[in-house]
């Protein structure tokens, strides 16, 4: 059924009408519609052409118009008219229907219901690609045009910026990339060998530090070998090799950058500015007091030091530069924090109804294996993520029932949320890949550039046959 708001022109005029056609060559097609057909939709391209009126558009010779438009299309346009619903034509372009819907002036609201899972499919992937262009948007060509502009000495600067900030630049800029994320891993594994107790010196300590029992001021052995024992001299040795060199890229990249601003704008540059200064202030603490006696206040401050040093992991995320996958979870996380959000808000409601109903079930059992409500919680989101340490398990009958619904419930809410992060971690996940080609294709193209044409089809080939791609994005 046509929708109420396209009412048929007056009956006088369709009747004299009713029997005249309309004759339309679209592409070199020649199509013959009755002009009362037309008449169904008012306020559209054909429905003026039908009235008579002229079109820029539109070519009239011996009563035919020529439209250079696209004429597969123009079979389903035609069926709209008669039928009142726009179907889109299978194995066709949505960005193609959705210009030509425009063209002919046909409302998209139109869309049969069936058709609208497509154009809902491409918008989605529209805005995958918008948020791709936006997240990873090439800065190259804006400096380099500054470098031209430049003296001498800022030419410099920027070049040395260029070569840090952007692998894809040169492959001695590709080279220093990999080198740089290969010594962020062995910051972060010698972080983990220092926290090993085979490879950390024998140390000695005093009962009392300042007048105050060492067990109290630090409490655990573990807590003593972190605070008080010094790694085996060859990590020590590497561990600050490798953060010298990190820590002169970071100053260097600092120094060079011609927008002071916007580095710290960014979220890493802050994670490396304190990771950095907490190293070099621990190591130099240290340093200072390794014969000095100790006293609580200098227990208490390498504590923290050394809870802020752990920052250093958070370094991992250098790697996004290097690993395309990287970079597409880290989009797809701040894309989908809404759906996240729901999947966290889900599982917290089912631990609170799960924990509390664990609780009254076993209530009437002698253990210590749910003490309270929130024990509960901690068993909750083990079963209901099916990890199931089995450090607490129900012992009655009812106590396991409600430990199957939990397990069940929460089969069903992970199975219900992952398929969709997934999809769009595929979608992000392909797009970025047509991303780079066409960055590749307007770097050939840019007039800076040392040669000029387009990419060359086995550099296509290549890109769409690796399992497993290295992308050096553009920015930091």
């Amino acid at each position: 059924m046509l929708p109420s708001e396209y009412n048929a022109v007056p009956d006088d005029q369709q009747a004299a009408m009713h029997h005249r056609r309309l004759k339309v060559d679209v592409g070199g097609s020649m199509f013959n519609t009755l002009v009362h057909t037309i008449n169904r939709i008012p306020n559209t391209r054909l429905w003026r052409l039908a009235q008579g009126r002229e079109d820029d558009e539109c070519i009239l010779e011996s009563g035919i118009y020529y439209i250079d438009r696209n004429p597969l299309i123009f079979h389903a346009i035609l069926d709209c008219y008669r039928t009142g619903h726009f179907h889109i034509p299978c194995c066709s372009c949505i960005s193609s229907v959705r210009k030509e819907l425009e063209f002919w002036e046909i409302p998209t609201r139109m869309i049969a219901s069936c058709c609208q899972r497509k154009l809902q499919s491409h918008e989605m992937e529209e805005r995958a690609l918008a948020d791709l262009k936006k997240e990873f948007k090439c800065q190259l060509s804006e400096y380099k045009a500054m470098m031209s502009r430049g003296k001498s000495f800022r030419r410099w600067l920027l070049t040395i910026w260029i070569f840090l900030e952007f692998p894809n630049s040169s492959k001695c800029a590709k080279g220093w990339a990999i080198v740089s994320g290969a010594l962020t891993i062995a910051t972060i594994i010698l972080l983990a060998c220092t926290s090993h107790p085979d490879l950390v010196q024998p140390y000695v300590y005093n009962s009392t530090i300042g007048g105050q029992n060492i067990d109290k001021l630090i409490p655990g052995e573990k807590m003593k070998r972190a605070l008080l024992a010094e790694p085996h001299p060859v990590i020590v040795i590497m561990d600050q090799t490798v953060n010298i060199i990190l820590t002169l890229e970071f100053m260097v990249r600092f120094l060079t950058c011609p927008g002071k601003l916007r580095f710290f704008a960014k979220v890493l540059n802050w994670v490396d500015f304190i990771t950095f200064s907490t190293y070099w202030s621990f190591i130099s603490m240290f340093a200072a007091f390794e014969q000095s006696p100790k006293d609580a206040a200098y227990i208490v401050t390498m504590n923290v030091f050394s809870a802020l040093v752990t920052i250093r992991i958070f370094r991992i995320f250098r790697l996004a530069g290097i690993f395309k996958g990287l970079r597409v979870l880290m989009l797809l996380v701040k894309k989908n924090f809404k759906e996240l959000l729901t999947l966290i808000m889900f599982f917290m409601i089912g631990m609170l109804m799960f924990s509390t109903m664990i609780f009254f079930a076993e209530l009437h059992i002698d253990d210590d294996k749910f003490p309270s409500i929130i024990h509960g919680l901690w068993w909750s989101i083990i079963t209901m993520t099916t990890v199931g340490y089995g450090d607490i398990v129900p012992s009655s009958s009812t106590g396991q029932m409600v430990g199957a619904v939990c397990a069940l419930c929460g089969i069903l809410l992970s199975g219900l949320a992952i398929p969709i992060i997934s999809n769009n971690f595929n979608l992000y996940y392909n797009y970025s890949y047509a991303q780079d080609e066409q960055d590749e294709i307007e770097g050939k193209n840019d007039p800076n550039s040392r040669e000029n044409g387009d990419v060359p089809l086995s550099a296509r080939e290549k890109a769409g046959s690796r399992g497993i791609r290295y992308i050096y994005f553009y920015e930091a």
